[in-house]
């Protein structure tokens, strides 16, 4: 499945031949190892827990909330309500988001990550921090963080910026998926993949001439 993918994507390139084939090379195998030490390592594993586990309270905070404002329309004995049970604590998720965002905290993991990013595989530093943002703020959100560079920007530096909000979901999102049913551990795991995705599929179709 993935040489499908990977081949389709070389084959609607815009320019097959200054497509990078060791970054995509090196990318692809930091992305392997990364799912492997998720997934199948017993410490990534551990890890993948405690912070899926964190972030359920946190998710169960939001419930406790929802419920104390809506009383029986939110704790299902009403029966289901997608706008209460989902929806509400998007809300509450994203004004977390946000208290996070202006006291500087995801800035600084944001900087932390793309910096390593930037010096692992030699992505710009604005493409690189742009790309992890979209593992915490919507495809909105994000650009704003780097509006005043999009100007100089490349052509294959704005379509990794499109690419990685369009792959991922804001956190508050993912709060409405969990609310749903679905495992905080796999979305944890799927959010993880989006920078090194992200690069993967922008320098195939569009690769950096640096013009």
């Amino acid at each position: 499945g993935i040489i499908v993918v990977l081949g389709g994507l070389y084959l609607f390139s815009e320019n097959k031949n200054k497509v990078d084939k060791k970054l995509i090379a090196k990318v692809l195998l930091a992305q392997f190892i990364i799912a492997f030490l998720l997934v199948k390592f017993p410490l990534g594993q551990q890890v993948v827990k405690v912070v899926s586990d964190f972030v359920t309270n946190v998710l169960n905070y939001g419930f406790e909330g929802v419920s104390f404002v809506f009383g029986s329309l939110a704790d299902g004995s009403t029966g289901y309500i997608f706008a209460i049970s989902v929806l509400a604590n998007i809300v509450f998720t994203a004004a977390l988001v946000a208290a996070l965002y202006y006291l500087g905290v995801i800035n600084f993991v944001v900087s932390l990550i793309g910096g390593a990013i930037q010096k692992l595989f030699g992505t710009s530093k604005v493409e690189s921090f742009v790309a992890v943002a979209n593992m915490f703020l919507s495809q909105t959100e994000s650009p704003i963080l780097v509006s005043r560079y999009l100007p100089g920007m490349t052509r294959s530096e704005l379509l990794l910026l499109l690419i990685s909000g369009m792959g991922s979901m804001a956190a508050s999102v993912l709060m409405g998926y969990v609310g749903m049913g679905i495992p905080m551990e796999y979305l944890l795991i799927a959010g993880a993949l989006v920078p090194l995705s992200s690069i993967i599929v922008s320098k195939l179709l569009i690769p950096e001439t640096n013009k």
